[in-house]
């Protein structure tokens, strides 16, 4: 079943959205993309101790890679 999310955007939201959009993504596909990303780091980080469930992170360091297509 698909749920419909209404949300508002801030402007520092609308410019988060247009640099995630830049990977050429419609707008509610840009959407999923950062929730995927955002509760993929968020379940590694839980699921591998570094913090508790439900601590919010503080990001001191990214490391990326090229994806593999």
């Amino acid at each position: 079943m698909t749920e419909r999310v209404s949300v508002r955007l801030s402007d520092e939201s609308r410019e988060h959205l247009s640099s995630v959009r830049r990977l050429d993504l419609s707008p509610s596909d840009a959407v999923r993309f950062a929730l995927e990303f955002t509760a993929d780091i968020l379940g590694s980080v839980w699921t591998s101790g570094v913090l508790p469930p439900g601590t919010r992170p503080t990001v001191r360091a990214v490391t990326v890679d090229a994806a593999s297509e």
